[in-house]
């Protein structure tokens, strides 16, 4: 399930639903690879001064979105960084070549009633099976590969398989 032309491949990005263990996931992937973590949300709140369902809630998801952009491209110049993005990266269509810019980009797919909507606004709000309905399609056409997360350690392998052959191809 790959999809080619990424651009930098020394990164890899992770997207996918909130609450399907991105970070968790990027955490543990960089701590046992050697690599750097960056957390999208993190550095979110760290640039602007507010948290990002903060900023949702006072804002707007549209304000929200143009500052994540923001966010996303203060990335650029990365290298051997797992980066876990928000998971609404994708509903801005110029995200796509950013985020492939930036590394192979994996999906990181899980079943939908081990979704936490807990300080999630937009999944709280929309419902989480809405959500999911809408960006189904946008995580499987932004990803280079999709993994299942069942068991963060097999995923963590799964995706390092996945980075290693996608580099040994370029």
């Amino acid at each position: 399930m790959m999809n080619e032309g990424s651009g930098n491949n020394t990164n890899i990005v992770l997207i996918g639903m909130p609450g399907c263990g991105k970070s968790t996931i990027g955490r543990r992937l960089a701590s046992q690879y050697g690599f750097d973590f960056i957390d999208s949300d993190i550095e979110f709140e760290r640039i602007w001064g507010i948290s990002p369902s903060d900023c949702i809630q006072q804002y707007g998801e549209a304000e929200f979105r143009k500052k994540e952009t923001e966010v996303l491209q203060s990335f650029k110049c990365c290298e051997r960084k797992v980066i876990a993005t928000g998971g609404g990266v994708v509903t801005v269509p110029g995200n796509y070549d950013l985020l492939h810019g930036l590394g192979i980009v994996i999906y990181i797919k899980r079943r939908l009633k081990m979704l936490s909507v807990k300080g999630r606004p937009l999944s709280a709000g929309r419902g989480v099976e809405a959500l999911y309905a809408e960006r189904r399609p946008l995580y499987e056409s932004f990803s280079d590969a999709r993994v299942y997360n069942r068991e963060v350690d097999k995923t963590v392998e799964e995706i390092m398989h996945i980075w290693s052959k996608k580099c040994d191809m370029k």
